[in-house]
């Protein structure tokens, strides 16, 4: 997918159009298609799409705070809790724990992740190496994989650093990257040899990068050559 990363917009809306398209000629609801998955023969994926449609159901249930019991929602249930189902979907299990809120609040903190991910690759040219946006895609390319996962496993334990590191790592890059890319254009605006460039700021640029106007001139001014004229005797 690297070689077709422009295309990666386009490939989005072909997944909603392709979905709203099975919703439309399926019997089923469109998630039921996660059913007819079944490499080994023994795969357990109906259940992920039960799963999906017993939340439908109750949704009265579970959306404002989470609920503590969901027996009920399927004809069987798991040995280590009388009062729960086996919740193979981490989008359900934010939503069983904390209610449409918390679900909602997961789902931003991946869409701000991924958000990130192409903001960086949009900056290409300002980035420190030629391998550094090859890195960023392999970043976004790991949280994908998480994002799919969750809707057939319910993260537990230490599982939860590999999501979360990956998370704080892309968080951190985008903010090196924003310092690299102001540190570039203090540069670029201190070694200008336009007459009045020394006091303008291109504005479209300070917006995209976030940067305070008075403290850009201020570090343009603590990044000015120093003469190379010698005081007059």
């Amino acid at each position: 997918m690297w070689y077709w990363r422009q295309q990666i917009r386009l490939f989005l809306y072909l997944v909603v159009l392709g979905y709203i398209g099975l919703d439309v000629v399926m019997k089923a609801p469109a998630y039921y298609i996660i059913s007819r998955i079944d490499l080994t023969g023994s795969s357990t994926s109906w259940h992920r799409a039960a799963l999906i449609n017993a939340a439908v159901e109750h949704f009265t249930e579970w959306w404002f705070a989470g609920t503590d019991y969901t027996r009920h929602w399927m004809d069987y249930g798991v040995g280590w809790s009388p009062d729960h189902i086996d919740v193979t979907n981490h989008y359900l299990r934010m939503g069983i724990d904390g209610g449409l809120p918390l679900m909602l609040l997961f789902i931003l903190i991946l869409a701000k992740a991924f958000s990130s991910v192409g903001q960086i690759l949009q900056q290409a040219d300002k980035l420190p190496s030629a391998t550094y946006p090859f890195m960023i895609w392999a970043l976004g390319a790991s949280l994908f994989s998480h994002a799919a996962s969750f809707l057939s496993v319910s993260y537990f334990d230490q599982s939860f650093v590999l999501l979360y590191l990956t998370i704080a790592v892309i968080s951190s890059t985008s903010v090196s990257t924003s310092i690299h890319a102001t540190k570039s254009l203090v540069n670029i605006s201190s070694y200008s040899s336009a007459p009045n460039s020394r006091h303008s700021v291109n504005n479209s640029l300070i917006s995209k990068h976030g940067i305070n106007k008075s403290d850009l001139v201020l570090r343009r001014t603590q990044f000015r050559p120093r003469s190379r004229h010698k005081p007059s005797p």
